[in-house]
């Protein structure tokens, strides 16, 4: 799990989806997706005790347009890096996000490079955090690498 050193004050925030409530001293992550329409959580100052209700469908119809792989029209030969990553920009602008599949092509296909890839994607608010760690977490654990 994730480890945060003691502070001085109680820190709580949402807004970063786990899997479930993520504590350490003094720190409380209790976000765990809402705002997809999964569990809304709150934590009781003083005894600590962690509440969860599930959120009403009624109150999200979040939907998200991902970018998948038939949407990237480049000819197989032409599938640099580089041109890739200039088509997807291009692409983008009609986009929330691009697909796992996208990312897990480019680090399948370009290794190293493609991993790099991700991590700039994730700078440039083209993949979600988790989403990232995990095709990050899943090519290490499959030896992707050129």
């Amino acid at each position: 799990g994730m480890e945060v050193d003691n502070e001085k004050v109680i820190n709580i925030f949402g807004h970063c989806v786990f899997d479930e409530v993520v504590s350490g001293e003094n720190f409380y992550g209790i976000d765990i997706g809402c705002s997809y329409g999964k569990k809304l959580t709150a934590l009781q100052l003083g005894t600590m005790q962690c509440f969860q209700e599930p959120m009403d469908e009624r109150d999200s119809n979040y939907s998200i347009k991902e970018m998948k792989l038939s949407h990237i029209d480049l000819p197989h030969d032409e599938h640099t890096i580089t041109n890739l990553r200039m088509h997807i920009d291009v692409l983008f602008t009609d986009f929330d996000l691009v697909s796992t599949e996208v990312a897990e092509y480019i680090v399948q296909r370009f290794g190293e490079s493609g991993k790099k890839e991700i991590e700039l994607m994730l700078d440039k608010k083209q993949l979600f955090m988790k989403q990232a760690k995990k095709i990050l977490e899943k090519s290490h654990n499959a030896g992707f690498s050129i």
